[in-house]
This record gives structure tokens, C-alpha cells and sequence, in this order.
């Protein structure tokens, strides 16, 4: 059985964009890497489970995303894809 990484991504609203802050945690919590884009305009999520948690304050907005085999793809400068590749 595979395990299932923990993708927290960070969206802070700018006009037009965001700045994306991207977090990958393993099986044991712990932080393996992170990630940075400037002037995202999209993001597509394509995985089983994403979460909107309560956070402390309302921005950057905060998405708690499971992924047993997680890929994140930057594509034309502006589009960001979190991708999870292996489907349950």
C-alpha cells in the first residue's frame, strides 16, 4: 500500500494572480519540500481529496490536499497543476 503525502498549498491574492506557496509532507509529517510560484492566474487541482480547514486568518487561504503520488507541474508561467498520478 502506498502512503499519502500531505500537499499544502498557500494562495495569497494579489490582483489578477496569486503567489502560491506549496508545502510536501510524507507519510511521517515530515516537510520533504517546498515550493514557490509568483504570478499564478490558475489552479488545477486533479486528486480524491482536498480540504479547506479553519484557519487563523484569512489570508494567504490555506488547501489541505492527499496524494498518495503527488505531481505539481508549472505550465506556461502561469498555470499550476497539483496532480495526484496514482488514482484511488
Amino acid at each position: 500500500m502506498s502512503s499519502v503525502y500531505k500537499v499544502i498549498v498557500s494562495l495569497k491574492h494579489k490582483p489578477e494572480e496569486y503567489t502560491v506557496k506549496i508545502n510536501l509532507y510524507g507519510e511521517n509529517g515530515e516537510l520533504l519540500e517546498t515550493r514557490e510560484y509568483e504570478g499564478i492566474k490558475q489552479l488545477t487541482i486533479n486528486s480524491p481529496e482536498v480540504r479547506i480547514s479553519r484557519q487563523l486568518s484569512p489570508n494567504p487561504m490555506v488547501l489541505v490536499i492527499d496524494a498518495y503520488k503527488p505531481k505539481i507541474e508549472l505550465r506556461e508561467k502561469t498555470l499550476l497543476y497539483i496532480i495526484d498520478e496514482e488514482k484511488r
